[in-house]
């Protein structure tokens, strides 16, 4: 190579070239370390293996930061030959170049580095320690496990942590009893890793766990019983149901959201968690019940939709939602029921399930009383498109309550009935002549905030209207349409 490359400009250019000779050239000739640094980055980047030998030279330049980034161009291409090279730059003097060739080595997953990483786990830097422990779980060699079993008690808790991943990675039941000590660390986030851990390693640790939940101390039952979850055994439900009575909250809660993914098995106790005194044990009650889909559990998740919390109503909602058509005869009752938010509830939820056989008791429902259930009611019938509801919805129009004739406007152009189109031109250009009356009268300094909120409002229908217009497709609202281009709200003018 003829000449200085001193610009990062033409180091770029190189790599956009996939330059590799030149790239190395620069490596042997170029004294300035940020050009030599860059060219080393782009030989990672490219990871073209002629690149390999060069790199492995520049572990032992004299900078530190050139150091560095050979052996993350290293670990990025992955040839075997630089395993031995980046074994001994983790003796190198500077920190950075020592955890960046550690990470290249558990990058690499090759089992030769597996002692020599061993041996980072007592370096100085905690940074180093953790980087070493992910590596061990990366290669996932069981002589790493020892070590790994001691760096649970490391001083510093994401080295314990990292140690908990790389156990349950490598997944050799050695581990099990060391982790369920771990269960009593200090630090939550080193507690749920461990319990990931333990739920990894899988079958031999149930009964570990199961004695567990036994435990005196709380800490260790959360883990246990959030293990087990994972796992998914069916020897766990009886402990876990035992659980569900424990005075710690937190115990009740993880026992709760352990059973909802045993499955089947565990439908029983879940029912009887819904109700419980505590919210959150119910809702997860409900969570579980809705993913394991069992018709036992409709009744009780129907009475929940009576429930004084409103959250508690909304799981109960999404439950008996996925559990679907089975649930929708004692849906159907349930629109006639005094509690408001029990027919609120199963209007919504028999619009998700999307069975035609409800449409006329639904369509009833628009007459309720609730302004709440009549919401509901016009949300289901534009969701299950069914062309029997469009007189009624058209009725729903002049509805007291402006959000449930914005819900009618959408509805009406969901099922995408003709005979809407008439009365939908008509709200179009009604609504969008008194946005503009509305709009000449802003100037009105005390009713300045009433006038913005009600212009807001009749602009609201009118795009709602060009929308479900446009999704009917009838040619009588072209000419409504065109003119709305002109509408001064730019909503309007999209829809």
């Amino acid at each position: 190579m003829s000449g200085s490359i001193t610009s990062a400009s033409d180091v770029e250019k190189m790599k956009a070239e996939k330059n590799v000779e030149g790239l190395i050239a620069i490596l042997e000739y170029e004294k300035d370390n940020f050009v030599r640094k860059t060219a080393i980055w782009a030989l990672g980047e490219i990871g073209n293996e002629m690149a390999v030998e060069p790199l492995i030279k520049a572990l032992k330049d004299e900078d530190a930061e050139v150091r560095l980034e050979a052996a993350q161009a290293l670990g990025k291409i992955r040839n075997i030959k630089a395993v031995y090279p980046l074994i001994q730059a983790l003796k190198d003097k500077d920190s950075s170049v020592r955890y960046t060739a550690v990470e290249a080595l558990g990058k690499m997953g090759d089992p030769r580095a597996v002692g020599s990483i061993i041996q980072a786990m007592k370096d100085e830097s905690r940074a180093i320690r953790k980087k070493a422990a992910w590596s061990l779980g990366e290669i996932t060699d069981e002589t790493a496990i020892d070590p790994l079993i001691q760096a649970l008690k490391d001083e510093y808790w994401e080295v314990r942590e990292k140690a908990a991943e790389a156990l349950g990675k490598i997944g050799n039941t050695r581990a099990v009893d060391p982790l369920i000590q771990a269960l009593k660390d200090e630090d939550k986030d080193v507690r749920s890793v461990v319990a990931r851990a333990l739920g990894r390693i899988g079958q031999p640790a149930v009964q570990p766990l199961i004695d567990a939940v036994k435990h005196e101390n709380g800490k260790v039952k959360w883990g246990a019983a959030e293990a087990l979850g994972r796992i998914g055994d069916e020897r766990a439900v009886e402990i876990l149901t035992r659980a569900l009575k424990d005075e710690d909250l937190r115990i009740r809660w993880e026992a709760v959201l352990a059973l909802g993914k045993i499955g089947k098995a565990a439908v029983d106790p879940l029912i009887k968690a819904l109700i419980d005194d505590d919210v959150y044990v119910k809702i997860y009650a409900a969570e579980g019940l809705g993913e394991i889909g069992d018709v036992r559990a409709l009744y009780p998740l129907i009475q929940l939709l009576k429930d004084e919390n409103e959250y508690v109503r909304r799981e109960a909602t999404r439950a008996l939602g996925k559990i679907g058509k089975p649930a929708v005869d004692s849906l159907l009752k349930l629109l006639k029921d005094e509690n408001f938010h029990a027919r609120k509830y199963a209007a919504q939820i028999l619009g998700n399930i999307g069975d035609k056989r409800v449409v006329d008791l639904l369509i009833q429902t628009l007459k309720d009383e609730n302004n709440q259930v009549r919401y509901s009611a016009t949300e289901a019938l534009g969701k299950i498109k069914d062309t029997k509801a469009v007189d009624p919805l058209i009725q729903t129009l002049k509805d007291e309550d402006f959000t449930i004739r914005l819900e009618a406007v959408w509805a009406l152009g969901e099922i995408k009935g003709k005979r809407a189109v008439e009365p939908l031109i008509q709200m179009l250009n009604t609504e969008r002549k008194a946005a503009e009356f509305l709009e000449e009268k802003a100037y009105i300094k005390k009713k300045e905030q009433f006038i913005k909120g009600l212009k807001y409002v009749h602009w609201n229908f009118a795009k709602r209207a060009a929308e479900a217009l446009g999704k009917i497709g009838d040619e009588r609202a072209i000419e409504s349409l065109t003119d709305a281009l002109k509408d001064k709200d730019w909503n309007v003018r999209k829809a």
